[in-house]
């Protein structure tokens, strides 16, 4: 019912934009002009931990890093590669949980609106009172779609959405763990410090998916505030 009511919510959005570009008459041209053939980005992200798996809820620091590269006449073809990484520490049942996210996101874009498969991994590390609960590594195919909104002749917003379904990771010690379709989405803002080169960037991003262990299905939820930069150059 949560997916269903995000796929709603993104579908009422992406018919305002749509409006809103209308009315205001924006052009296509206008969103190649913000576009870098090749740029890298980096983040930190401050946000919250709540994992039904070890029963408790903890602050988090995120570190999010990744390039691209843009193609096409309109600079309407692109490839991100994206890495996420980050480490809960449970102080109330001295829980941890360790994990890196992986994303190559495959994007098309007409007009304000980009959508595309992803190819996703993840390696994530549990562990209670200094017992491991699991060690596993996944991979696994998914979709995106995304919105952007031009604020000025430099400045931008934007809404991602996408969402991965891992195959059944392999555990270190062959426990059987798996870990349900997460669902990514982030709201945000580049800010331009330069003309092109080098952007300010500030927003919020969520991640929800489960974890099954022992037999019994916990819910994730993560979330998070980052700012960052991101560097790009034309050719």
């Amino acid at each position: 019912m949560k997916i269903k009511g995000y796929v709603n919510t993104t579908l009422f959005v992406a018919g305002s934009v749509a409006s809103f570009f209308q009315s205001t008459g924006a052009k296509a041209d206008e969103f190649t002009e913000r576009m870098n053939t090749v740029y890298m980005f980096g983040d930190y992200g401050l946000g919250t931990y709540k994992s039904l798996l070890v029963d408790s809820n903890d602050t988090m620091g995120v570190v999010t890093y990744g390039l691209g590269v843009t193609a096409g006449q309109e600079k309407n073809i692109s490839v991100e590669y994206r890495t996420e990484k980050q480490t809960v520490n449970f102080k109330i049942n001295q829980s941890s949980l360790t994990s890196a996210w992986t994303s190559t996101i495959f994007k098309y874009r007409i007009w304000a609106f980009e959508f595309g498969p992803v190819i996703g991994g993840v390696k994530m590390k549990s562990e209670r009172e200094s017992s491991e609960i699991f060690n596993i590594v996944g991979d696994g195919y998914g979709g995106y779609f995304g919105i952007l909104i031009p604020v000025s002749r430099s400045d931008m917003a934007y809404l991602n959405v996408m969402s991965v379904s891992t195959a059944p990771p392999v555990d270190t010690k062959e426990r059987t763990v798996t870990l349900g379709p997460r669902l990514d989405i982030e709201l945000g803002g580049k800010i331009a410090l330069t003309r092109k080169a080098l952007n300010f960037t500030v927003g919020y991003r969520q991640r929800t998916h489960s974890i099954t262990e022992g037999g019994i299905a916990y819910n994730e939820l993560q979330t998070a505030t980052f700012l960052g930069l991101q560097l790009g150059k034309d050719f």
